[in-house]
């Protein structure tokens, strides 16, 4: 496995959690517009550093190489 391909996952593995940290403002600013919403949290790894990890990806599994972690969704608390 090249680095440039290894650089260019990380990259965007890191542009992901960028883009739904994004969805996590536009969900909230619109969320606090109701009453009954108090307060709203983010959760899970969309809201902490990633971490690095063997992938699921198959070329990176097979060779043990580790990216940052897939965010592949984003958990809110209302």
């Amino acid at each position: 496995m090249r680095r440039a391909a290894i650089e260019e996952q990380n990259r965007i593995l890191l542009e992901r959690q960028r883009q739904f940290r994004m969805a996590a403002d536009v969900v909230t600013e619109v969320w606090m517009a109701f009453p009954e919403v108090h307060a709203i949290a983010v959760i899970g790894s969309v809201a902490k550093p990633l971490w690095k990890e063997v992938p699921r990806f198959r070329a990176f599994r097979r060779a043990r190489i580790e990216v940052w972690h897939e965010c592949g969704d984003l958990d809110l608390a209302l």
